[in-house]
């Protein structure tokens, strides 16, 4: 699994948060792309089209990825400091 960490993206994200928040920043992109890309590919691992065409099946994953990057920093430090609790 290669991850993009010089990509644009996250450089504009860490031009859109305070400079002290570059380290959660870059902990987000980096760690919350990896683990949603390998999601994915165990998903996929387990699927009569990864079987069939395991090519196909990672330019799916890659593409996925590639949206996601665009959200995942936002989302992810849009996100309260304290979360409710379950119940």
């Amino acid at each position: 699994l290669l991850l993009n960490v010089d990509s644009n993206l996250l450089t504009h994200a860490l031009e859109l948060r305070p400079k002290e928040e570059s380290a959660a920043v870059n902990f987000v992109f980096k760690y919350g792309l990896a683990l949603t890309a390998l999601s994915l590919v165990d998903h996929a691992k387990r699927s009569e089209d990864w079987k069939e065409n395991q090519s196909k099946s990672r330019e799916g994953i890659e593409s996925t990825v590639a949206g996601i990057a665009r959200v995942i920093v936002p989302l992810c430090l849009s996100l309260p400091k304290k979360l409710p609790k379950q119940k």
